[in-house]
């Protein structure tokens, strides 16, 4: 084929990077066309829970093509749900086959981003947070995981880490408390958090606490050069059952937060959001709340009404507007309207844990709504002045 400008096959290699077949096609047209599409084509790789996904990257790994593992910037792990046996010779092999590739991610020295999507699906003979009588197959091939990551060098590149659907079970696990596991953490710029529920009302079941309240936190407490934190809760809300201990945790950086299924009313002092929140004043530019809410203690009898919330929602927004001055972008959404109590959700704390969400009108709603649209149309006219 004619010689063509290298910013012209550029162009044309970009209009493609999301279409593989495409990419692959291309580095079969011309020397110059592989060197452009190879760069975009192993740019991002997934691997899923099977033998032949795993083994397919190790041999990309062996045969340690340049021009293709310098490429690759993002690692993507696909957990699939699937029926696998305690006996079961493929089952041993996928993960020890993904174990290797973690193991290996030196090999891929440009690295900037690792995505772990675990299973969707609770699949442990124990509540959340216990020590389970057979670890499934998930959860081995979890803690493998996260074993490789921490015994193997990671690429000084790797900035970010989505840890998402951890299997919140065998709080006491050794991982969580070596500090090889927490090292993985101290250099990373960008972290999302969640776990995955189990079909148990697992909030006040201690294992589950521990998991929160001592691995998560130890967690976040060691990404001391975050830039961006996401944590999102199963079994909410966050600050009641389970509880996050927010108040030594400074993360000298931080510009983005969201949080998801928090209460934002101080239960326990020392697990106060808000003041986490505000306490990045001078940092933080973009806060995100997804299905937040305001707790009060259950009252006393069950025909008395419940106590004045202390914080109600248009303290919270008016704390905002007054002290994060750098913020220029704000996204409240609420929970579901089938469950929750409209566009501010309150709810009660049971004894035991739950949740209740008052159906009726609890605070002064309209107060509510008028310091959200304050706080909105100020962190807009920021915006519009950058």
């Amino acid at each position: 084929m004619p010689d063509l400008p290298l910013e012209l096959l550029g162009l044309i290699a970009d209009e493609t990077r999301d279409d593989t077949e495409t990419l692959f096609a291309l580095r079969l047209v011309s020397k110059a066309f592989k060197q452009i599409a190879t760069s975009l084509a192993f740019r991002v790789i997934a691997v899923e829970d099977r033998v032949e996904s795993a083994q397919a990257v190790l041999s990309l790994m062996q045969n340690y093509d340049e021009a293709i593992t310098t490429s690759v910037r993002e690692l993507v792990f696909l957990g699939v749900s699937g029926d696998f046996g305690s006996n079961d010779n493929s089952e041993n092999e996928g993960i020890d086959a993904l174990i290797a590739l973690f193991s290996a991610l030196i090999k891929f020295p440009n690295l900037a981003c690792l995505r772990f999507h675990f299973y969707e699906v609770y699949a442990e003979d124990c509540h959340h947070g216990d020590m389970p009588r057979e670890p499934s197959h998930f959860l081995r091939l979890q803690l493998g995981i996260f074993d490789a990551l921490a015994t193997s060098p990671l690429p000084s590149t790797v900035k970010t880490l989505v840890l998402k659907n951890i299997i919140p079970v065998w709080a006491e696990h050794d991982i969580y408390h070596r500090e090889d596991f927490r090292a993985i953490f101290r250099s990373l710029e960008t972290l999302e958090i969640s776990d995955i529920p189990s079909e148990y009302e697992a909030r006040c079941e201690p294992g589950y606490r521990h998991f929160w309240e001592a691995n998560v936190a130890a967690m976040i407490r060691s990404a001391t050069s975050l830039v961006s934190l996401t944590i999102r809760c199963a079994i909410g809300p966050v600050g009641v059952y389970p509880t996050l201990p927010f108040g030594d945790i400074l993360l000298p950086h931080l510009s983005k937060l969201l949080l998801q299924d928090f209460t934002l009313e101080p239960l326990v002092p020392r697990c106060d959001v808000l003041e986490f929140i505000v306490r990045h004043q001078d940092t933080l530019t973009h806060l995100e709340l997804h299905d937040c809410s305001i707790g009060s203690q259950e009252p006393t009898g069950s025909n008395s009404a419940p106590r004045q919330h202390e914080r109600p929602w248009y303290a919270i927004f008016e704390r905002f507007a007054a002290e994060l001055g750098q913020l220029n972008n704000f996204v409240f959404k609420c929970p579901d309207p089938e469950w929750s109590s409209g566009e501010f959700p309150y709810t009660a704390l049971y004894p035991t844990g739950g949740m209740y969400v008052f159906e009726q009108d609890v605070g002064d709603r309209d107060r509510d709504r008028a310091a959200l649209e304050s706080l909105q149309a100020l962190v807009k006219s920021r915006s519009e002045c950058l």
